[in-house]
C-alpha cells in the first residue's frame, strides 16, 4: 500500500512538473508574439514618422499618396502612441495635404483636434485594424480647369469592442505646380457593390471582414 500511495506521488509530482513546464512554454511563446507584435508596430510608426517626403522620396502615384495616408491614419488609432509620436505623424500627414487643405487645418489647431479624436477612439475601445485602397486601374482620374484631379475609394476596418464594421471613404487629389498630387479633401461615402477591386494591406484582416 505504501509503495502504491508512493507511486501516486510521484505521478502527481511529475504531472504538476510537466503541467508547470507547458505554462512555461506557452506563457513564453505569447511573450514572444506579443513582443513581435510590438517591435512590428513600432517599426511601422518610425517607417512612417521618418519617411522623407520631399522632392523625389515624395510618392509619385495618388494611389500611393493615399496608401500613405490611411497608414498614418491606422496608425492613430491602433498603436498606442507618445505624444510626440502623435505631433510626428499629424504633421506627415499635413504634407499629404493640398494648400487648401493645409491652410484650413492650422497645424496646432490640426493636431489639438487629432488628439481629441484618437482619445474618443480610446474610450469607444475602437480601433482600426486594416485599410483598403482602391486599385490603381479603377482610379478615376479626370482634368478640371487645366488642373489634374484623382479620385480614390479607402476602407477602414473597424473593430468596437466585439463588433466589426467599416467606414468608406472618397479621397480627391489634385497635382499641384510642382506635379505632385495631394490630398484636396475626403468625405465619407457608401460602400462599393463589390470590394473585388479594394487590395488589403493584409490576408487575416481581409478574411475578417468577410466573417
Amino acid at each position: 500500500m505504501g509503495k502504491f500511495k508512493n507511486l501516486i506521488v510521484a505521478v502527481l509530482i511529475c504531472g504538476l512538473i510537466v503541467g508547470y513546464y507547458l505554462y512555461l512554454s506557452n506563457r513564453t511563446v505569447d511573450l514572444q508574439k506579443a513582443q513581435e507584435a510590438s517591435t512590428n508596430a513600432n517599426s511601422e510608426i518610425a517607417i512612417l514618422m521618418n519617411r522623407n517626403l520631399t522632392g523625389s522620396y515624395y510618392p509619385q502615384y495618388p494611389r500611393d499618396v493615399v496608401n500613405f495616408y490611411t497608414r498614418i491614419v491606422k496608425a492613430y488609432y491602433t498603436k498606442n502612441l507618445t505624444e510626440e509620436e502623435i505631433d510626428a505623424l499629424g504633421k506627415q500627414a499635413l504634407k499629404l495635404f493640398d494648400k487648401e487643405l493645409q491652410i484650413a487645418n492650422p497645424t496646432e489647431e490640426f493636431l489639438t483636434n487629432l488628439k481629441k479624436d484618437i482619445e474618443a477612439y480610446k474610450s469607444l475601445e475602437r480601433s482600426i485594424y486594416d485599410v483598403a485602397v482602391e486599385d490603381p486601374e479603377d482610379i478615376e482620374i479626370f482634368t478640371f480647369q487645366e488642373r489634374q484631379y484623382a479620385n480614390i475609394t479607402a476602407v477602414f476596418k473597424i473593430r468596437e469592442g466585439g463588433e466589426i464594421g467599416a467606414v468608406y471613404q472618397d479621397f480627391m487629389l489634385r497635382k499641384d505646380d510642382e506635379g505632385y498630387w495631394r490630398i484636396l479633401y475626403w468625405v465619407n461615402s457608401d460602400p462599393p457593390l463589390s470590394e473585388e477591386d479594394m487590395t488589403y494591406s493584409s490576408e487575416e484582416a481581409a478574411s475578417l471582414s468577410s466573417q
